[in-house]
């Protein structure tokens, strides 16, 4: 037996098609954000090394290294929540910085 679309499908409805066209552009964007994710975190990683090496303190590896195992394995889809961290101890770092200054 063939059908055509016309018979099988109301007007209007969407096709099996265009389900697995907008299932394919999810992935997508879904890879893309976790690439971009992955690339900023990175920057601010860097960001923070750069300051902790200017203060003359230790790096704090461990939170880094949790929030990259984080990033490595896709387990949060949260970009705001490991880079707003990792801006917090930058921010904090400067601050005590700032503070043995005076």
């Amino acid at each position: 037996l063939s059908f055509e679309p016309s018979d099988v499908c109301a007007p209007g409805s969407i096709t099996l098609s265009i389900i697995q066209q907008a299932e394919a552009e999810v992935k997508r964007l879904d890879e893309l954000k976790a690439s971009k994710t992955k690339e900023l975190f990175l920057k601010k990683q860097k960001e923070l090394e750069d300051t902790c090496n200017r203060s003359h303190m230790e790096t704090p590896s461990t939170e880094i290294r949790n929030i990259t195992n984080l990033v490595d394995s896709g387990g949060t889809n949260d970009c705001n929540l490991f880079c707003n961290s990792l801006h917090y101890m930058s921010n904090s770092i400067a601050e005590f910085v700032f503070k043995k200054g005076e």
